[in-house]
């Protein structure tokens, strides 16, 4: 159980987050804006307890200490840190930035008719708190959605719709999906995404 919370501890903080999101609409873009902020704190918090935690067991131990300086360079156990607490985390956060950009170019070329401006700050939000690649494929899901939606509109009434068609509402529960399926992707070692590295 202990080791369940600690490889899923950024999902698990992403997934009780977008509850609280769901459940309470009063200022609906500050409340984003305080999750996001409290998904940060938390998880650099986490992140840093942990790695002072591995340097603490290396250094009382007598075999890993020599991985530490003055025998080996701080480089090594900064590359370790990185690879092993910090890396899903950054990528994430980068995650996010790219699905900002990637939103804004996507609205400009169908002339702003895809994304309302709150989507601008929860689509985002959303994808830093997904790990690499899931953070892409919730937005490439989610765009795809709402083509299909436009496709469905030009079939139906045989004409290009003007007016905004979006998943603004349910972009949560796109993330709360991805949130479960990177969970089990971690816990069963077949899954497909489980080795992809960014």
């Amino acid at each position: 159980m202990t080791n369940l919370l600690l490889q899923n501890y950024q999902q698990l903080s992403a997934f009780i987050l977008i509850i609280y999101l769901i459940f309470n609409n009063k200022k609906p873009i500050l409340n984003w804006i305080i999750a996001f902020l409290c998904f940060l704190a938390f998880n650099l918090t986490t992140i840093l307890f942990l790695t002072y935690f591995q340097y603490k067991i290396w250094y009382f131990h007598p075999v890993s200490k020599f991985l530490l300086p003055p025998y080996t360079p701080i480089s090594y156990f900064l590359s370790y840190s990185y690879h092993h607490f910090f890396k899903e985390f950054i990528w994430s956060l980068v995650g996010g930035l790219l699905v900002f950009l990637i939103m804004l170019i996507v609205n400009n070329i169908f002339k702003k008719t895809l994304f309302y401006k709150e989507e601008f700050i929860k689509v985002p939000i959303l994808a830093s708190f997904l790990s690499f690649p899931f953070n892409f494929l919730f937005f490439f899901s989610g765009l795809i959605l709402i083509l299909l939606i436009h496709l469905f509109y030009l079939i139906k009434y045989r004409k290009i719709i003007e007016e905004k068609i979006s998943i603004n509402k349910y972009w949560v529960f796109l993330a709360l999906f991805f949130i479960i399926f990177n969970i089990y992707s971690k816990l069963n070692s077949q899954i497909l995404f489980m080795n992809i590295q960014p």
